[in-house]
């Protein structure tokens, strides 16, 4: 959806670049081994192309890949993630950082991460030593651990079996200043062609640090007491695997039934190819873990499905984080391989999804499934907001006259039916250049979907332009339905959470029409969103908080 800048941006835009030189809430810091994040003066267009997202983490330029290494410490989101820092393209990685105090916005630094004589750096995660096992911090100060992939460019390009293995960093100011282990690598390659993204978590009932890595077409669990000597433990190859044959960003994390309190584990897996509606996606799978072996819970035999469009991978969880048992927040990378380097965003390309909740539940009908939903936060950037109606079928409502001069900014849909069924309903968005994108529910067909089917995207995506589909869960008590919509992308999240899609989207030329077909009597809310944030979601780069280090 395109947006000009508004006429109360400068006004903002001035106040923030002034309560920044003031300190703020975030003043700096002293000490001679403190790094300091240069300050960087907002251009008038900076965060205003027409492609960018205005509720969404987006790279100031060049690549965002996946996210690698979330972590929470002292009040502060940290977001690791993969970056070229010098390009458009999936090369020379890099960790790239950003953080946040609500999920919401977010503030950029420079990379955390850098290549050395070991590799560039790939996917991976950061944990707080609380009880100091590696040595590298304090009680009063535990260190944050960074393990990660290191990528020998020589070694792939020679044809070597062993060109990945894992490497250790540390950082004692809270995640900006980080030191390579000297031991590194901590865990060699056994000859495993793709032998990366390790996620590590600690186990309490062995008291152990455990060790998820992706290694082709199977999941390997290690072990360790101190994150420097890792012992292999178990194999776990998911059903998926068949599907694409090279696995990645294995997530392990412990959650506990919503209604009963009953303990899982559950593990993700995305994969590049394979997912339901065609390419990249993140699947999932629910058990227990004994320390050493992660075993399937009863009846699973398919893959759970984390998102069902094809534009959330590679999801990954917050370490750390200020959750109770029942609750696991994470974000997912929004793009996809088979288009991700390829989309006309400019001197700019990746994203990530809203930053999510996950809950588990025992279901009757299928079993444990994941629901996810939007972090509370998102709350908070709600604006205006208008009531919107079908009165009848015979015509679409215009939404585009009824929201008035802020149809172009990111809105929120959001829809409930009290009787329990869901009605037929398409919205339709259409531009200047002639491309449409819909999203909806198709009752005959019971599934929801989005069609991008006329969007012209020959020039640079064969398989782009498709339509995407998931099936209704029938039985779902509460249908209702939460959408978000930015310049670029749908998130729709469909009974209650059980069912989200998400999807990017770009359309030629100026937005015009947002229509609203269906059965009569449709009824919902829409509301602005993020306007009321100095800057869009990323704010120019800020002085780092005062953390007490």
């Amino acid at each position: 959806m395109q947006l000009s800048p508004k006429p109360h941006y400068w006004f903002l835009l001035v106040l923030g670049i002034l309560l920044s030189a003031c300190g703020g809430d975030n003043p700096r810091p002293t000490g001679k081994n403190v790094k300091q994040d240069t300050p960087v003066a907002k251009p008038g267009q900076y965060y205003q192309e027409a492609l960018r997202p205005q509720i969404h983490l987006t790279p100031e330029k060049n690549w965002m890949g996946a996210p690698s290494g979330l972590v929470f410490l002292k009040g502060i989101y940290h977001l690791f993630y993969q970056s070229n820092p010098m390009g458009l393209e999936n090369s020379d990685m890099h960790w790239g950082h950003a953080t946040s105090r609500d999920l919401v916005q977010w503030a950029h630094h420079d990379a955390a991460l850098a290549p050395d004589k070991l590799g560039t750096i790939l996917g991976g995660s950061v944990v707080v030593d609380e009880d100091n096992s590696s040595g590298f911090g304090t009680a009063e100060n535990p260190a944050l651990i960074a393990i990660y992939t290191q990528n020998s460019e020589a070694g792939e390009k020679n044809g070597d079996l062993d060109f990945q293995n894992q490497s250790m960093s540390y950082s004692t100011d809270g995640g900006f200043t980080w030191t390579p282990y000297e031991g590194n690598p901590v865990l060699a390659n056994p000859n495993s062609k793709d032998f990366r993204d390790p996620k590590v978590v600690w186990h309490k009932e062995s008291k152990r640090w455990v060790m998820a890595l992706a290694a082709s077409d199977r999941v390997k669990f290690y072990t360790s007491p101190d994150l420097k000597e890792w012992e292999f433990a178990s194999d776990f190859e998911p059903i998926v695997a068949s599907r694409s044959g090279v696995l990645e960003s294995p997530e392990l994390f412990p959650i506990r039934d919503d209604r009963t309190g009953e303990l899982r584990y559950v593990l993700l897996v995305s994969i590049k190819a394979g997912a339901p509606n065609g390419g990249s996606g993140t699947s999932y799978f629910v058990g227990s873990f004994d320390g050493t072996q992660f075993t399937l819970s009863a009846g699973q035999r398919e893959p759970r499905w984390l998102d069902y469009g094809t534009d959330d991978y590679g999801f990954v969880t917050f370490s750390n984080a200020p959750t109770s048992a029942g609750r696991q927040l994470g974000i997912g990378w929004m793009s996809n391989w088979e288009y991700a380097q390829k989309v006309p965003t400019g001197d700019w390309k990746g994203a990530m999804t809203t930053a999510r909740v996950l809950t588990l539940h025992n279901t009757e009908e299928e079993g444990f499934l994941l629901r996810s939903k939007p972090v509370p936060d998102h709350l908070k950037i709600r604006e205006r907001k208008a009531r919107f109606n079908r009165l009848t079928n015979l015509v679409p409502t215009d939404l585009y006259r009824t929201l008035g001069d802020w149809a172009i900014d990111p809105l929120e849909i959001s829809m409930a039916t009290p009787s329990g069924e869901t009605p037929n309903f398409t919205f339709e968005l259409a531009s200047t250049g002639g491309d449409t994108v819909t999203f909806g529910y198709d009752k005959a067909a019971a599934e929801y979907f989005i069609d991008r089917t006329k969007i012209n995207s020959r020039a640079w995506s064969k398989t782009f332009a498709t339509r995407h589909t998931a099936k209704r869960k029938a039985w779902t008590k509460d249908p209702f339905l939460n959408i978000l919509l930015d310049r670029t992308s749908i998130e729709l999240f469909g009974d209650g959470g059980f069912t989200p899609l998400t999807d990017l989207y770009f359309l030629k030329g100026e937005l015009t029409s947002i229509k609203l077909y269906g059965d009569e009597g449709i009824n919902g809310t829409i509301f602005e969103l993020g306007q009321i944030l100095p800057t869009p979601v990323s704010v120019s780069r800020v002085q780092r908080p005062n953390l007490g280090f």
